[in-house]
């Protein structure tokens, strides 16, 4: 495997789990103040609810900044899929060929 690409799927999976910690602290934050049922909904649900929720309440709950990291590195991790789509490396191994 080339070296590159290595580099790209790890950048790929670091975007993966920062926007995994981001929809975990929103939920935390959600589940303060909304209880256990909305940030139950918003985990296995629906991961929107809690980005719109945090937007609504970035300010009166100081969280601004999470959410502005949040939006950047969802744009972020768009752009990279659409890179990956783009290259052609997003294509799996064929890992059953026909005998």
């Amino acid at each position: 495997m080339d070296m590159g690409l290595v580099i790209y799927y790890l950048v790929v999976l670091a975007v993966g789990l920062a926007n995994l910690f981001c929809l975990i602290y929103v939920l935390v934050k959600m589940y303060n103040e909304k209880g256990i049922l909305h940030a139950l909904f918003g985990f296995f649900c629906c991961t929107l609810y809690p980005f719109i929720w945090g937007w609504l309440n970035a300010n009166r709950l100081r969280m601004y900044d999470i959410m502005i990291f949040w939006s950047a590195i969802s744009i972020f991790g768009i752009i990279l899929q659409v890179i990956l789509q783009l290259t052609g490396l997003a294509q799996q191994p064929d890992l059953f060929p026909e005998i």
